[in-house]
């Protein structure tokens, strides 16, 4: 079994904070769109998964 120095850690705990870092800051992007253009997405296939994302994203805030 490896043994995990201080470094792997420390470097394991700020890509942790980063990815919620980058995921709330695409939240604010996606969520701040404007309505027309999500509308707009609905309409296509891949639209409608875009969509799913807009209102579990957007419906929890």
């Amino acid at each position: 079994m490896k043994k995990y120095n201080i470094k792997d850690f420390l470097d394991l705990k700020y890509f942790v904070h980063n990815s919620q870092y980058l995921r709330i800051k695409a939240k604010n992007n996606f969520c701040n769109n404007s309505v027309k253009h999500n509308a707009r997405n609905v309409i296509t296939a891949i639209g409608f998964l875009i969509a799913n994302e807009y209102l579990i994203f957007c419906g929890s805030r």
